[in-house]
């Protein structure tokens, strides 16, 4: 409602003029079971940090979760709902 007073009507985007943004939830899994067959991903950490200053930037809240199994992603979701 506020987004469209301000002239906003595209709900594809992301109203970005409150003071409080959200938060963004940054899964960043590096290491994995190894039952799944996946390999180590080098580089992630720096991914999932450049992620975060880039959010914090725009002023939102960010919570970071590391090696994290499906259950627990799928619980962290929920809780952000």
């Amino acid at each position: 409602v506020q987004a469209e007073k301000l002239g906003y009507t595209d709900v594809d985007e992301y109203f970005m003029g409150h003071k409080r943004r959200g938060t963004v939830i940054i899964i960043n899994n590096k290491d994995f079971h190894p039952s799944t067959g996946l390999n180590t991903r080098d580089g992630t950490n720096l991914d999932a940090s450049r992620l975060e200053g880039t959010f914090l930037g725009l002023g939102f809240q960010t919570e970071v979760y590391h090696n994290r199994t499906a259950m627990q992603i799928l619980t962290i979701v929920e809780q952000g709902k």
